[in-house]
């Protein structure tokens, strides 16, 4: 498959979710999805897939995903749940609606405030 510009990004995505390779898991761990994925044609075509493929996975079999990332727009797409670490200390855990979006600390805020851009949509 050319993954040069997501040529075929649905037919790869159709073939990973009814790979039969692939066996139930109760947990999926994943350490920052897009470290060296492929950027083309202004698409992160390999992110793109592996967001696909976990959520259509996790929607199947309802297996838990723990998703490590400093990619905040990805973890506003993708948490139900978040804990909120700095410097080795969990500052904030909960909702991840009110986690990424609406913080209790106020450094949680301000960090998210600087690093997180503007509130995505979720979907």
């Amino acid at each position: 498959f050319n993954m040069e510009r997501g040529v075929h990004l649905a037919e790869l995505g159709d073939f990973l979710e009814t790979c039969p390779a692939v066996r139930p898991l109760d947990l999926i761990l994943a350490n920052e999805l897009d470290d060296g994925c492929v950027r083309s044609g202004g698409r992160n075509t390999t992110l793109e897939l592996a967001e696909r493929l976990v959520a259509a996975y996790r929607e199947e079999t309802g297996c838990a995903v723990l998703l490590i990332t400093h990619d905040l727009q990805q973890a506003r797409r993708m948490a139900d749940e978040a804990l909120f670490f700095c410097g080795g200390q969990l500052w904030e855990s909960g909702p991840a609606e009110r986690v990424l979006f609406a913080p209790e600390r106020p450094e949680t805020g301000k960090f998210l405030e600087f690093y997180g851009g503007e509130r995505p949509s979720r979907g």
